[in-house]
């Protein structure tokens, strides 16, 4: 998947105001007299930048998975139990950082624990799952602290 930079050097509309930016940010004429070398160069400039953030964002997104990974296996190895409050946030952070927003019917009303999980992950619609996770390694980091 490329970044959506490297996308704005298609657009015709955009060209000239792509060419003048990236001509100056990497210090060459906005307009040279050649015509097609500034353009050119920026281009391939652009579209190196977009690659270099697209090989980061991936690189940061398995490092955030890794360590999301690593605090779902520490929480199942507490030496005491959280509470009931602490248990349903973990829940939670966990199903929005997988799932992402509440996407099942809220349980019916004999199914008291169904229920409260379920509120508890619809209490967190509309948090990105990338923060999810890291709420919930920093969560768990407490959890650590607190109960081991």
């Amino acid at each position: 998947m490329s970044h959506p930079l490297t996308h704005v050097i298609a657009s015709s509309q955009h060209e000239s105001t792509l060419r003048d930016i990236t001509a100056d940010l990497i210090g060459l004429p906005a307009n040279s007299e050649q015509g097609t070398e500034t353009p050119n160069r920026s281009a391939q400039w652009v579209t190196r930048i977009g690659s270099d953030l697209d090989d980061d964002i991936g690189y940061y997104a398995k490092a955030d998975s890794k360590a999301f990974q690593k605090a779902a296996e520490e929480v199942k190895n507490l030496k005491q139990k959280p509470t009931d409050d602490e248990m349903l946030k973990v829940y939670a952070l966990f199903k929005q950082g997988t799932v992402g927003d509440c996407n099942t019917d809220r349980p019916g009303l004999l199914d008291l624990k169904g229920k409260a999980k379920w509120d508890a992950w619809n209490a967190k619609k509309g948090t990105a799952q990338g923060q999810a996770k890291e709420d919930y390694v920093k969560l768990v980091e407490e959890l650590k602290a607190k109960y081991n």
